[in-house]
């Protein structure tokens, strides 16, 4: 087993430079594994090269047997400013006195949330740390200035290479050791590192004194406190447009940039569609929908929105409990009767658009607003066609009075927990929404499920007037018992789901609906309703014709060239098998009506 108390190991870079190396060898940290030569003696401003290099030649970095720095808990810094590089004589390591190294030139310490830093003590010439990739390409100037560098990275970008820059000829490797120990001990060895030994007051008063002033910077320095330096990654990427995983390389902090990929391609259209989107998500604060922390529309539009470690809920689908999945659809009805109170419908509900903030305990978020809208005028046939309601597939009929509402998003997010239950319905279409309805009864008939039969009762109901509101659907979700359903991939579920042939009739009943007829029992809209067209925003899937009436339909799981059938006592599928209900357990009626 490894020193334990061994924080990093710092190597010449490139491999035997001869000032990083002479350096390395003059300090009082240094560590030479094959070579057991005396340690010359340290050198300073007043002092230039004595011993000559001689690199042994074979020596590999990664097999760490070149000489390097250890900086270990088992020598703690003369200061509390850390162990402080530079060619002053009172420094923990003496650097050669060259024209673009300050006397206290950076530091090695550790930061208050304990996280390993490199800083550089307000420097003349500044200092750069290079991540990753960017580790070949150190003659690139962008030294900052009384700066600080957390070197260990992020969970999603951790550094595996880092390198520190000092001036245009010396530079070193940092390797940080994987610390294995307790975290109160530690948090304690930490503590004793940051507060130093105390043998050096004249270098601690020294830095103090740098660091509160404000030297001319020399050409190529940069005032590093006016702009953050960020590590970026693309995590996602569209037709249009991309996401981006930014890390803030001074404090940690995480946000994903969503920009256009083509700059050139950007309409005024366009642009104000950003902007609308920027505008809507600047009037949503709730926990459970995803954070607006700013936005930028020069030189091309920019959000920066809140960073969800566990991404979208598509990478945990197989392995949510039921119990998991009650709180998913609870903390995303949570955010969408937040939305709605506010009028805002997003449109768009879907596995890839709730993100996973926490794993344990779980947490969710809305995302991905770009096409929501004020809910007062919806005729946009717009969405992702699995999990699109009837409502907005009858946009496809042209009939100027017809409108949707915000109760779409009431259907999705059934559908978005009938996946995490049965698995991925197969479909498309009007008839994919008719097949779900069907296939979930005809489940409920000889199965038990807290969750499936609140689905089937208040969201996932063909009319929009059959279904509940956000906010009732809420305070239901939040009252309903433990659930008791069973998960089934979605190989079981089609099998169990399957339709029966006594559910395949006639189809006029569903073609006349979508052509504007009112069904039997079911409420109308009050008159006073605002009924104004839209501009349809997203081209067409698929056309659904006048001439599909004359197909016939043998179930759900057919070609998506016909339209599903359905009668009219499937349109009120609110009758559900009472003996096997649990959702009867809680008394709901008075949250809903």
């Amino acid at each position: 087993m490894g020193d334990t108390n061994i924080i990093a190991r710092l190597y010449a870079w490139p491999p035997h430079n001869r000032l990083a190396e002479e350096a390395i060898k003059r300090s009082g940290f240094a560590v030479s594994p094959l070579h057991e030569s005396s340690i010359a003696p340290p050198f300073g401003r007043t002092e230039g090269l004595v011993t000559p290099i001689n690199p042994s030649a074979g020596i590999t970095l990664d097999q760490s047997l070149n000489p390097h720095i250890r900086i270990s808990f088992n020598h703690v810094p003369k200061t509390s400013h850390g162990l402080v590089f530079g060619c002053g004589k009172q420094c923990d390591v003496v650097l050669p006195d060259e024209r673009s190294i300050s006397a206290h030139h950076f530091s090695i310490t550790f930061d208050e949330q304990y996280r390993l830093i490199v800083r550089d003590l307000n420097s003349t010439a500044g200092t750069e740390v290079i991540f990753g990739k960017d580790v070949g390409h150190i003659s690139a100037k962008f030294p900052r200035r009384n700066f600080q560098w957390l070197v260990e990275g992020s969970c999603r970008m951790p550094s595996s290479k880092v390198v520190i820059r000092v001036g245009l000829k010396l530079s070193f490797y940092l390797v940080p050791e994987t610390q294995s120990m307790p975290q109160t001990e530690y948090k304690m060895k930490v503590d004793n590192f940051r507060q130093g030994s105390g043998t050096a007051q004249a270098l601690f008063a020294s830095i103090n004194t740098r660091l509160q002033c404000q030297p001319q910077p020399v050409v190529g320095a940069i005032a590093s406190k006016q702009d953050p330096i960020y590590q970026e990654m693309v995590i996602g990427k569209g037709a249009f447009g991309r996401a981006k995983y930014m890390w803030n390389v001074s404090t940690g902090e995480e946000m994903v940039l969503k920009e256009p990929i083509n700059e050139s391609t950007i309409s005024p259209a366009w642009l104000q569609r950003w902007k609308e989107e920027a505008y809507t998500m600047r009037k949503l604060h709730h926990e459970n929908i995803l954070k607006l922390l700013h936005d930028e529309f020069w030189p091309r539009p920019q959000l920066f929105l809140e960073y969800c470690p566990g991404g979208p809920l598509t990478g945990i689908a197989h392995e949510l409990s039921a119990v998991e999945i009650l709180q998913v659809l609870q903390q995303s009805l949570a955010g969408l009767q937040y939305a709605h109170k506010i009028g805002i419908a997003h449109r768009d509900l879907k596995l890839d658009n709730i993100l996973v903030a926490s794993r344990s305990p779980l947490k969710i978020k809305l995302a991905d607003f770009g096409i929501a809208k004020s809910d007062a005028q919806l005729q946009s046939v717009c969405g992702t066609p699995p999990f699109m309601a009837l409502d907005i597939w009858a946009m496809e009929y042209p009939d100027k009075a017809r409108y949707y509402t915000k109760l779409v998003d009431i259907w999705a997010l059934g559908v978005v927990i009938y996946h995490l239950l049965f698995g991925v319905p197969v479909g498309y279409g009007p008839e994919l929404c008719v097949k779900i309805v069907r296939d979930l009864r005809t489940y409920l008939q000889t199965n038990r499920g807290t969750i499936a039969e609140f689905l089937a009762k208040y969201m996932l109901r063909l009319q929009e007037v059959d279904r509940s509101s956000a906010a009732a659907c809420y305070r239901g979700a939040m009252a309903l018992p433990t659930p008791n359903d069973e998960i089934r991939g979605s190989t079981k579920a089609s099998a169990d789901c399957n339709s029966t042939a006594e559910d395949t009739l006639s189809e006029t009943n569903l073609l006349d609906w979508l052509q504007g007829s009112t069904r039997p029992g079911t409420r109308k809209r009050a008159a006073g309703d605002a009924r104004t067209s839209e501009c349809r925003s997203q081209p067409r899937k698929r056309n659904i014709s006048t001439k599909q009436r004359d197909d016939n339909s043998s179930g759900c799981g057919g070609s998506t060239s016909k339209l599903c059938s359905i009668s009219d006592e499937e349109w009120n599928l609110t009758q559900l098998p009472t003996e096997q209900s649990t959702v009867t357990q809680t008394d709901l009626s008075g949250l809903f009506w």
